[in-house]
């Protein structure tokens, strides 16, 4: 779909990863606008499955991302978080971190912990954290 008049967050690429039984999916700084998207072409595709093992939350944990429908669709047993330490927007914002809270997804954050490695031999998914 052509993105190109839409808000740039609007426009981001989304991308489900799957490797073996492990699945990603990558949200780039999409908003809730674009899972709206997401999830309504996913009710007319029968095949489209978008559960996922990991979700790179959306917009470093912004309140415009991660909305409770679409995270209730991936269903990630990992939530990974891109944000700078003490930012001035406020990521990752409560509303999200209690909306994958809810779902029982483990977080895991880069102001906290730094950079974040995941490695996967498509059965099983290791974390290690660098500072």
């Amino acid at each position: 779909r052509d993105v190109s008049l839409w808000n740039t967050n609007d426009g981001s690429i989304v991308a489900k990863l799957s490797y073996g039984n492990t699945s990603v999916m990558l949200t780039g700084d999409s908003t809730s606008v674009t899972e709206k998207i997401i999830l309504e072409n996913s009710k007319r595709s029968p095949n489209t499955n978008l559960a996922s093992d990991i979700l790179k939350v959306g917009h470093h944990g912004s309140r415009t991302s991660s909305s409770h429908t679409f995270v209730k669709a991936i269903a990630p047993k990992y939530a990974l978080i891109s944000d700078c330490k003490d930012n001035t927007y406020g990521h990752p914002h409560s509303d999200v971190l209690d909306t994958l809270s809810s779902f029982g997804a483990e977080i895991f954050r880069t102001d906290l912990l730094g950079t974040i490695i995941m490695k996967t031999d498509g059965e099983k998914e290791m974390f290690s954290f660098r500072k």
